[in-house]
Order: structure tokens, then C-alpha cells, then sequence
């Protein structure tokens, strides 16, 4: 029964966060493609270029202390500790928000230097001033998320999910109609804009957030909760590199529109890992609390089922991405369909994501961590080595395989490692029902649907739907109807009031 239970909390949690996270990227999608077509493939380069180096400051700082509280306050509060667990919540907050303050002036003051010697984008320096101001923003806004996922609540994703993305979306439409000449600078005073202006609507939120801090025995919890900050922030650091050092390396190579080419391309490959991202969102704690209190069994049930439905619903949105790239790509203008080969060898790579992208959640949060992060830096070197000796040749081509090749090697290590040290296995007989039914949908889909239709958006949406109804006759067929609905089930369960 706790484990039925404790499955469909994360089940309900994880749809709402998946749910979210959709509309966030139909937000993201229009914002760019606002940007692309308002301002030009540049200026979207020279943004995409500042903000992700702004993110990968923002992850390291962010990333480290939002795994501390996800993996301690399940932790202590499994033992009944929850004066402890405050202790937590309030060392993180206070922690968090002065670093990035410190950190934010340091970026403002150097952004110049930033944008010339390692970005080779001097342009990119004023919005890199601009989104410095956004980093305690950013990490207000962090770690107060990760105590909601961590205390089971689901109102956090309202804000993140929807109040900051279409805060941004108004404010680029204002600068696309209002301004002469906007500039990817616009573009990240929008971006600190829509984080600053939902913060009011979320004050009454974190003020509950803080009357649950307000006991602050923070002395005996700081060790422990600062090792594991520590080597999470340089986890989290080392796992956005892994994922982003090809756009650096391709800005040393090419253009600021090639670079905004590309960043379309990938940010579209990788829309699959909503679906994990969702799912991981509440599954790390409950594995924190599993772990903690000595049940592994019942993690290793929860870590197998966990795996079938991210592949159940994360298969045919890759067989959409493969065979409508051309539609996709289309929307920011015909110019970036020249990073359609990019876009199909990432998309590619994902799907071993897909199938075991728990296992490195699981590894972090049974305090693991180190290994992970020996792992990440594996795969970031791998990463590196490969972008800097193919680009040259391939351009953005060589940026993809650099990354799909080091999405593959750290997921099958993880793989390994999850199995030596816990015996994880994600494989059973949906894996098999998932990837024939999304390959026959998908094949349906490109031989019937595309030829027939022009490219842009009907034919995109014929396409959605053929993959959607072939996927679930296809899983029908192959008698995983019962397993399907099981899932559907759980995740649309009635979320009732103390769910919220």
C-alpha cells in the first residue's frame, strides 16, 4: 500500500510538472521565435550565447544548494528531525542568496571581458550586465522551488511554469512592436524582467516557505548539508557543460547566427527530457527518503517503474521531433533549417537518455555523488575533444555528434554504476512496446503525413496527431493497453487539496 501510495504522489506530481513544463516550452518557442523574427538569427545567437553562460554560473550556484535541500530535508524529516530539517531550508536560503549576490557583482563587473575573451562575442557584454542582476533573483527563485518539490508541494510550478515564461513573452513582444532597433541587451532585460515581476505574486507562498524555516538550528546540520552543496554545485557544473560546451566552442568557430541556428536545434533535440526532468523533479526526494530509511527493494520497484512511463511518454514526442524537424526549425525562419542534421543526431542521442536517465538521480541522492560527478567530467572532456576536432571540419554537424557522443558515454556508465551499486535495472517489456510503437508511428507519420502536407505548421499538427493515435493503437496491439492505462491512471489521479 505505501509504495502504491508514494507511486502516485510522484505520479501526480510528476504530470503536473510534465503539464507545466509543456506549456513553458510552447512559451519558450514563441519567445524565440519572436526574437528570431523580430530581431534576427544574431541578436537570438548573442542572447542564447550571454544566457548560457549566465546559466552555467546560475547552475553551479543554484544546482548545488537546490540538491542539498532535495536530498536532506527528505532525509531528516524520514527520521522525524524537522527541526533539522528547518535548519536546512534555512542555511540554504541564506547561503544561496548572498553568493549570488557576490557572485552576480562579479559577473556584472567582468562581462566585458567575459564576452571578448572567452565567449569571442563582444557584443554578448551588455546582456551578460544585464542578466547578472538576475542571478539572486534566480536563486531565490531556486531554492525556494526545491523546498516546494521537497515538501511534496505542487503550487511552485505554477509560478515557474507559467508566470515567469509569459512574463517574458510579453515583455520580447513589447520590444519587438515598441523599440527602433532591439538587441539581444532588450532581450535580457525582458529576461530579468520576468523574473523579477512574479516574485510578487509568490511572496505569500514563500512566506509559508519561511515560517517553515523559522526554527534555525543550523550549526549541527551545516557540515553535512555544505559537503553535499559543494560537490552537487560542481556536479551541476560539470552536467551543464557536458550539455552546452558545444555552443561555447562553436561561437570560437562561427558566426553569432550559426551559434542561434544551433541553439534552436539543440534546445528542440532535447524537448524529450521534460519528461524525465518531470519525474525527476519528485522522484529525487522520494528516493532520499527510500534510501534513508533503509528500503531498497521498494526503490528499486519505484526507480523500474519510473523508467517504463518516462519511455511511454517520451517515445513519440522523439518520433516527432525526427520527422518533423523541418517544420519545427521552419517557425524561426528558413534559415535555420540548415540545422536540421544537427537537430536529428541529437535527438538521436536521446533516447538512451530517455531509458536511463534516472539512474544518475538515484547515484546523487544514496550519496553518491562524487562518482557522478568523476562521471560528468568524463563526458565533459569527452564533450570538448570532439567539438574542438570536428567543428573546425562540420560546424554544426560536429557540435552534434561532439554532444550526442557524450550523452552516450555517460549514460552508459551510469548504467553500469547504477547497476554494481544498488542492482538498478530500468529494462522490462515496455521498453520493447515503447520503441516499436514510436518506430511505427514514426515511420507512418514520414511516409504518409509529410509527403502530402506543405511544410509549417497544419502539417505539424497532422503530424502530432497521426504519431499520438498510431502510438496508442501500436501499444495496444502489442497488449500493453493495461500497463498504458495503469499509468495514465496514476498520473491523472485527482490531486486534492493537501497535494497543493
Amino acid at each position: 500500500m505505501a509504495t502504491t501510495i508514494r507511486t502516485r504522489r510522484i505520479g501526480i506530481a510528476a504530470v503536473a510538472q510534465f503539464s507545466g513544463a509543456g506549456l513553458q516550452q510552447v512559451l519558450k518557442y514563441l519567445t524565440n521565435i519572436l526574437i528570431a523574427r523580430g530581431m534576427g538569427a544574431a541578436a537570438l545567437g548573442v542572447y542564447q550565447l550571454a544566457l548560457t553562460f549566465w546559466i552555467a554560473i546560475q547552475t553551479a550556484l543554484c544546482g548545488g544548494f537546490g540538491r542539498a535541500i532535495m536530498r536532506m530535508v527528505p532525509h531528516h524529516m524520514a527520521r522525524d528531525e524537522k527541526t533539522r530539517a528547518r535548519g536546512v531550508v534555512a542555511l540554504g536560503m541564506n547561503a544561496s542568496w548572498w553568493l549570488a549576490v557576490v557572485l552576480g557583482a562579479a559577473l556584472y563587473l567582468t562581462a566585458d571581458f567575459i564576452a571578448g575573451a572567452l565567449l569571442h562575442t563582444p557584443e554578448a557584454g551588455p546582456a551578460l550586465e544585464v542578466l547578472a542582476l538576475a542571478l539572486p533573483l534566480a536563486a531565490l527563485n531556486n531554492v525556494v522551488w526545491a523546498l516546494g518539490r521537497s515538501l511534496g508541494s505542487l503550487r511552485y510550478v505554477i509560478y515557474q511554469f507559467l508566470l515567469v515564461p509569459a512574463s517574458f513573452i510579453i515583455f520580447i513582444a513589447a520590444a519587438v512592436l515598441y523599440l527602433t532597433e532591439p538587441s539581444a541587451v532588450h532581450v535580457a532585460w525582458a529576461f530579468l524582467l520576468s523574473y523579477a515581476l512574479p516574485l510578487i505574486a509568490m511572496a505569500g507562498y514563500y512566506r509559508l516557505l519561511v515560517r517553515f524555516s523559522s526554527v534555525r538550528l543550523i550549526a549541527p546540520v551545516a557540515g553535512p548539508f555544505l559537503a553535499f552543496a559543494g560537490a552537487t554545485s560542481l556536479l551541476s557544473l560539470a552536467e551543464f557543460l557536458c550539455r552546452n560546451a558545444d555552443v561555447f566552442i562553436l561561437a570560437r568557430f562561427a558566426s553569432a547566427a550559426e551559434v542561434g541556428y544551433y541553439a534552436m536545434a539543440s534546445r528542440t533535440a532535447t524537448l524529450c527530457l521534460m519528461v524525465t526532468v518531470s519525474f525527476d523533479a519528485f522522484f529525487a526526494p522520494a528516493v532520499s527518503s527510500l534510501y534513508s530509511a533503509g528500503r531498497i527493494q521498494e526503490l528499486r520497484g519505484l526507480f523500474r517503474r519510473a523508467c517504463g512511463w518516462i519511455l511511454l511518454a517520451g517515445a513519440p514526442l522523439l518520433a516527432i521531433l525526427i520527422t518533423n524537424a523541418s517544420d519545427i526549425l521552419s517557425l524561426f525562419g528558413a534559415a535555420f533549417l540548415s540545422a536540421i542534421p544537427a537537430l536529428l543526431v541529437i535527438a538521436a542521442s536521446q533516447l538512451l537518455n530517455l531509458g536511463t536517465g534516472l539512474v544518475g538521480v538515484v547515484l546523487l541522492m544514496t550519496g553518491r555523488q562524487v562518482l557522478v560527478l568523476a562521471l560528468n567530467v568524463a563526458a565533459l572532456i569527452v564533450n570538448v575533444a570532439l567539438c574542438w576536432w570536428l567543428i573546425p571540419q562540420y560546424s554544426l554537424l560536429g557540435a552534434a555528434i561532439g554532444t550526442a557522443g557524450a550523452v552516450v558515454f555517460l549514460n552508459l556508465t551510469l548504467m553500469l554504476c547504477g547497476y554494481a551499486y544498488l542492482r538498478l535495472n530500468p529494462f522490462s517489456e515496455s521498453y520493447l512496446r515503447a520503441l516499436a510503437a514510436a518506430l511505427i508511428a514514426g515511420a507512418i507519420n514520414y511516409v504518409f503525413i509529410v509527403p502530402l502536407l506543405r511544410m509549417g505548421l497544419p502539417r505539424l499538427g497532422a503530424s502530432i496527431a497521426c504519431v499520438a493515435i498510431v502510438y496508442g493503437v501500436v501499444i495496444a496491439l502489442l497488449g500493453g493497453l493495461a500497463e498504458l492505462s495503469a499509468a495514465v491512471s496514476a498520473l491523472r489521479g485527482t490531486i486534492r487539496p493537501n497535494d497543493i
